[in-house]
């Protein structure tokens, strides 16, 4: 049984376009010098986050020299908001927002992933199962 608890539904990490604005301005700048550091700087905190859905739980791990994660129990999920900016859905790229009764994580971000409503429908689908396999039911 622990064994299936673990298992890895999705992972995905977020896409360099978040940071598109900053990219443009450090290179546009790299003769500072100091933007070739920022630049680096983006890129490796864009490289070193991974977010993964397993059957009971969403994890969020960031951080270039140390890590942090960050955990939400699929059934304190109440509710879910997809955004995309025009040129985030040139790409097919958006956020995807977790609300929830969680005390710590009431919004829990998804920033800039790959197809981002079909990634919601499958967190969707995760909860939903998840809460009649448990029994569980939100209240506000």
């Amino acid at each position: 049984m622990s064994e299936q608890k673990n298992r890895l539904e999705w992972t995905g990490r977020p896409s360099h376009l978040l940071y598109l604005k900053d990219y443009l301005l450090c290179l546009l700048f790299f003769w500072l010098v100091f933007p070739v550091f920022v630049l680096l700087y983006k890129f490796l905190t864009v490289r070193t986050t991974t977010y993964s859905l397993s059957e009971g739980r969403i994890v969020s791990s960031h951080g270039i020299l140390s890590k942090t994660f960050d955990e939400l129990e699929l059934y304190r999920v109440k509710d879910y908001r997809v955004t995309q900016g025009f040129i985030q859905r040139l790409f097919n790229v958006g956020t995807v927002e977790l609300i929830s009764s969680d005390k710590t994580h009431s919004t829990f971000s998804l920033r800039a992933i790959k197809d981002p409503a079909e990634t919601k429908n499958m967190i969707r689908n995760s909860v939903e199962s998840l809460r009649t396999e448990k029994k569980v039911r939100e209240f506000d």
